[in-house]
């Protein structure tokens, strides 16, 4: 029996605490199907969802992780988090056409899925901060110059 585990909340930070249950569900089950959606570990990823709401359309710092087919890994981006009926939609920066899905680790290898660990609010100075080196960052892959 998997016991309760409530998330972390220090300062605003809000730190996703089912990932290992989730991971390991899939991994058992060898995916997920609408049994899972029986189980309490469903209706603790559904309040994980709600709880992530109080995000929506604000400035977020996120910490995440991401693996598909031949790459993985972990980093951070800053941007917006946008609800999507009962997906989340993250997009870096000032991008509003290109997102990436957000999870907890559900559908964790997927394309385009970041996995969350973190998330905070950022203000405004650290938000200018990082445009201003993503766009550094983009005129250097252009030119060349990495």
């Amino acid at each position: 029996m998997m016991q309760e585990v409530k998330p972390i909340e220090i300062e605003g930070i809000y730190k996703n605490n089912l990932y290992e249950d989730l991971r390991n569900y899939v991994k058992e089950h060898h995916g997920f199907s609408s049994e899972l959606q029986e189980t309490d570990l469903y209706k603790r990823f559904l309040k994980a969802q709600e709880d992530l709401k109080q995000f929506e359309n604000k400035k977020v710092k996120i910490t995440y992780s991401y693996t598909n087919d031949f790459l993985g890994g972990n980093g951070f981006k800053i941007g917006k988090i946008v609800f999507d009926n009962d997906k989340i939609k993250f997009y870096e920066g000032l991008n509003r056409t290109k997102f990436y899905w957000l999870d907890f680790g559900l559908f964790d290898g997927w394309f385009a899925t970041l996995i969350l660990k973190e998330i905070a609010e950022v203000n405004k100075q650290e938000f200018k901060e990082y445009l201003k080196k993503q766009k550094e960052d983009k005129l250097k892959r252009r030119f060349g110059l990495y």
